[in-house]
């Protein structure tokens, strides 16, 4: 028999204080690395960890970002709902009256009460500017203030990123804010109220980033001679001027529109000289049968666009529920010399087919720089085929197309889930572009997600 060897497990090395020397304790990490863990916990369970030991009851003071989140708040029993709003506030004043770092980075509350006393937070805001904070976020009902109880005008010395959700903002009061907190550099407000006529203006502004989304009482919006970099309004057609941004080079504009329409290349043609990448979002496509003669060629009115020279990434995004031309869309792109990146976004949840035959538009230009071609939302229909063949034709130094077959529609996306048809879609963009990519541009690298 085979003798049995007794393993024998290493000695640990013993500390001088008895303890196992390989042995290493959360509770001893450096000052830097313990605030840096607790930075990604939620603010109620930072503060917890004060009970852990003593060398911790103060550890929270030193975080920089304090993130009070309270949408999980949802109950169905009155008395409930009240209860937990009480011990969400308690817990945000108690925070802020122990709280004795001189500075906070960035400082969020996201609350979803309707009905909460505006003094509380008008005092949450005096916090914010006290601690001269960098990042600000606020998601809920508030009348953002011209002046604090304290008779003091409202005015960040330090802040850099402003980020407002649902807070009522008079136009005034953004101007003066701006005026008052010289160093902001992107502002975001979404779902705003009181707002009619937004005037930004003068070189005296640090601002780069400026978004605008789903305001409903606004009706225009003039932004002049500062060095804003990039732009992004999302909700009804408004009148909107840009005049003089030198800097300007990114604009998104979703104003629902119900189709090509000259109107929204016109509100950025003052910055063509600039800009690098536009991004526009259409209602729908409005291009008929009647609007192609014999020749397949697309109306005049698509040529007349404004000149972007400098263009060199352009996204459209179009609902297409029916299996409507799309050729009109892609036709623009020849008002754009140097374009590289051509992307299409086709939103849609049960999108339907047609039989007809493919149309296609006489070559009368190239997209001499196109490198890059996207499909979002490719489902294999006739308009589809029609649009990706027109760009293989006329880009000729095209490097790579990409088709997405995947329902691009936020309801479904947000899901995290595949649509249903996307096999089927995918096996339609194999049979239909597999076979002309080759023909028309070899060399040309073909992708389907």
């Amino acid at each position: 028999m085979r003798s049995q060897r007794r393993r024998v497990a290493p000695k640990k090395e013993v500390g001088c204080d008895g303890s196992n020397s390989d042995d290493l304790s959360i509770t001893d990490m450096p000052y830097e690395i313990l605030i840096f863990i607790l930075s990604f916990l939620p603010v109620k369970d930072a503060v917890v960890t004060s009970s852990v030991t003593k060398k911790w009851r103060f550890l929270w003071h030193g975080l920089t970002h304090l993130n009070f989140d309270a949408m999980e708040i949802f109950f169905d029993n009155t008395s409930l709902y009240r209860l937990e709003r009480s011990k969400f506030i308690e817990q945000v004043n108690s925070v802020i009256r122990n709280y004795n770092h001189p500075v906070v980075h960035r400082f969020r509350i996201n609350l979803g009460f309707s009905d909460l006393n505006r003094r509380v937070i008008d005092e949450w805001l005096q916090f914010a500017v006290n601690k001269n904070v960098e990042i600000l976020e606020l998601d809920l009902n508030y009348d953002f203030p011209l002046i604090l109880p304290n008779s003091r005008f409202v005015e960040f010395v330090s802040l850099k990123k402003l980020y407002l959700n649902n807070v009522k903002l008079r136009a005034a009061v953004l101007e003066d804010l701006l005026t008052r907190s010289p160093q902001i550099e992107s502002i975001s407000i979404h779902e705003s109220t009181y707002m009619t006529h937004i005037r930004v203006a003068g070189r005296h502004l640090n601002l780069k980033h400026f978004e605008i989304v789903h305001c409903r009482d606004l009706q225009s919006l003039y932004l002049s001679d500062f060095d804003l970099v990039s732009f992004i309004y999302k909700g009804r057609p408004i009148d909107i001027c840009l005049t003089n941004l030198p800097k300007l080079k990114e604009v998104n504009l979703s104003q629902a529109l119900p189709g090509l329409d000259n109107k929204v290349f016109n509100q950025v043609s003052s910055c063509a000289s600039s800009l690098q990448a536009l991004c526009i979002t259409f209602r729908r496509p409005e291009v008929s049968t009647e609007k192609f003669n014999a020749n397949y060629k697309l109306l005049p009115n698509v040529g007349s666009m404004p000149q972007l020279p400098n263009l060199k990434k352009l996204m459209l995004i179009t609902g297409a529920y029916e299996d409507d031309c799309l050729l009109e869309f892609a036709s623009v792109a020849k008002a754009f010399p140097v374009l590289e990146t051509f992307i299409f976004k086709l939103l849609w949840c049960s999108p339907t087919k047609r039989r007809r035959k493919v149309r296609h538009v006489a070559n009368d230009h190239s997209l001499e720089n196109l490198k890059l071609f996207k499909i979002l939302g490719y489902y294999g229909r006739i308009s589809d085929l029609e649009l990706a063949a027109y760009v293989i034709e006329h880009a000729v130094a095209l490097q790579k197309i990409v088709i997405d077959p995947r329902c691009q529609h936020g309801l479904i996306m947000n899901n995290n889930k595949e649509w249903f048809g996307a096999d089927a879609a995918r096996s339609s963009a194999k049979r239909q572009l597999k076979r002309i990519v080759p023909m028309k541009s070899p060399g040309v690298k073909l992708v389907i997600l």
